[in-house]
């Protein structure tokens, strides 16, 4: 969902130049994006980014030759645009019949795996580079270039009224190594219930009892599903903040403006940390030298343990009264 998100304003631009662009992207992401002119929304949904971490990478010519087939119409004799420097997603747009691939030389949102030269024409950044920034590398020049917009979601209701000035908790990502263990959750709980503040989990279609179950099934919390991704804007904006672990919906509270304290594990900082002038990024990189890195199973857990584990609910609370969520105690 970020990655989709993050490209509203590059789309945006090259619409501006009266350009014709087909995105492909999951088509539950489709809603993030206004129907416009000129634009094409492709779905693609490429095996390598399935969540259930048995299929990812299990065939991977057979999901490249896949990727191709459905990229083909749109890509075919096309200047195309891999904003992530995925050798995959390079491979299929050139099996596709792209004319020219741009790209990163790195791929830098997991593994830091170099491209070969000549494997697509290569933006180069600096490695402290924001995912706005990298995007907008992309840009045509003299194009303007805003801000993520989210009136194509917005409803303008109260669908969810338990979420009106509460403390949010969004515990679940796919990636294991990017959850916060689920006692430091119920400590947190705890304490924030202590101190009088309602508190509220969120969570994705399906997701209610593993969301439970990731906060440690504190009995007091509301758990707050959303239906789709239009849902999510409705349950984000009424929240006094939002405690989550880096995953899709926290880039949507943060274009919103929701006070953020993000408890972050081995993603690359600050590519995939929000921006908001309310948030606040909590992490332990600095203390392990195997991130960032990308969190398998494999390894998942030794990940966690090495960063998100070793932040305290202490260390959020903290957070909370920077950003100004929480009134600090004296």
């Amino acid at each position: 969902m970020g990655d989709a998100l993050l490209l509203q304003p590059l789309v945006a631009a090259w619409l501006e130049t009266g350009a014709r662009v087909a995105l492909a992207v999951k088509p539950q992401w489709f809603p993030l994006f206004e129907k416009r002119p000129r634009l094409e929304l492709v779905p693609f949904s490429p095996g390598w980014a399935a969540e259930d971490i048995a299929k990812k990478g299990r065939r991977p010519l057979r999901d490249l030759i896949a990727a191709a087939d459905v990229l083909r119409e749109a890509a075919s004799g096309a200047e195309c645009i891999d904003p992530r420097g995925d050798p995959r997603t390079i491979v299929a747009l050139y099996l596709a019949g792209a004319a020219r691939v741009e790209s990163l030389p790195l791929y830098w949102s997991a593994t830091d795996c170099r491209l070969p030269p000549g494997a697509a024409r290569f933006v180069r950044l600096d490695r402290r580079a924001t995912r706005r920034e990298a995007s907008r590398a992309f840009a045509p020049e003299g194009a303007s270039y805003g801000r993520v917009s989210l009136p194509p979601l917005r409803k303008g209701g109260a669908a969810f009224p338990e979420c009106a000035g509460a403390i949010g908790l969004l515990p679940l990502t796919p990636w294991i190594g990017k959850r916060w263990p689920a006692e430091r959750w119920a400590a947190l709980t705890k304490e924030l219930r202590r101190r009088g503040r309602e508190v509220v989990a969120l969570c994705g279609p399906g997701e209610r009892s593993s969301a439970a179950a990731a906060i440690g099934a504190v009995p007091v919390v509301k758990v707050v599903a959303a239906s789709n991704v239009s849902d999510w804007p409705e349950m984000l904006a009424p929240l006094a903040a939002l405690v989550t672990v880096n995953t899709g919906p926290m880039h949507i509270a943060d274009a919103l403006g929701v006070p953020l304290v993000v408890i972050d594990g081995a993603s690359r900082l600050p590519l995939w940390a929000p921006e908001g002038d309310s948030s606040f990024v909590l992490h332990r990189q600095d203390l392990d030298r195997r991130v960032p890195c990308h969190p398998t199973a494999s390894n998942g857990e030794s990940v966690q343990r090495a960063t998100t584990a070793r932040i305290t609910a202490e260390d959020v609370v903290a957070a909370l009264c920077e950003i100004g969520a929480l009134a600090p105690q004296v």
